[in-house]
Parts: structure tokens; sequence; C-alpha cells
């Protein structure tokens, strides 16, 4: 006898949320979209961690009282790329973020 098949697909079931993926939620000001923040697909990951990751860049500048320009001058790189980096509409290659670091620091 052949198994049965199940010929509906279902919806993955959202993964339970924890304190943390709420957090992050509020943070980025975003509503829970039937997703689970930290598994999401990448589709959904790039610009969240675009968006995270600015917000940190930013907080780091200002904590140490320094202009986008500032920084920008001295990591090398376009102030309104800086910018587009902290508000989260760039997501950053890994030297950029490294030269921003070093100058914020």
């Amino acid at each position: 006898m052949a198994a049965q098949q199940c010929t509906t697909k279902e919806r993955p079931r959202r993964r339970p949320s924890d304190a943390l993926n709420d957090r992050l939620w509020g943070i980025l000001g975003m509503e829970d979209e039937d997703g689970y923040l930290l598994f999401a697909s990448a589709r959904t990951n790039a610009p969240i961690v675009s968006r995270a990751l600015g917000a940190v860049l930013k907080a780091q500048r200002e904590s140490v009282e320094l202009m986008p320009e500032g920084v920008a001058y001295r990591a090398n790189i376009n102030t309104a790329y800086l910018c587009a980096v902290e508000n989260g509409r760039r997501l950053p290659d890994i030297l950029a973020i490294l030269s921003i670091c070093e100058v914020a620091r």
C-alpha cells in the first residue's frame, strides 16, 4: 500500500518568541510580521542587520562626540555613504565597518 502524501503546503510554524528577539524588534521599531527575527530568511535579515548595525555605529560615534564628516574623513569613506550606513540604507563591507570602528572607538 502506498504511503499517503500531503498535497497541501503547510505554512511553517513561527518559532516561539523570546526576550532578545522582542527587544530587537522594539529597538528597530518593527511590528511583528509573523516571523522570527533571528531565524528569518536572508531577504528579511539584510535590511534588519543594516538597520541594527547602523544604529550601533551611530550610537558609538555619538558617544565619542564625533561628527559624521570627521569619521568619514578619517575612515576614508564618503560622508553620504556613512550616513546611509548609519540610517540602515546601506550594508557596508567589512573594510568599511573596521575603518569606522577604528575611528570611533
